[in-house]
């Protein structure tokens, strides 16, 4: 039984457009997939 990945999406928990070496990065990963045909 295989699926197809359809999404793939990394969510930070704060937005800033910087990160720097060394800091903690916080959010969450969405995967959505498509059903087997």
């Amino acid at each position: 039984m295989t699926r197809k990945l359809s999404k793939f999406l990394i969510l930070f928990d704060n937005t800033n457009l910087l990160y720097f070496p060394g800091h903690f990065l916080s959010g969450r990963v969405l995967i959505e997939l498509d059903d087997e045909a």
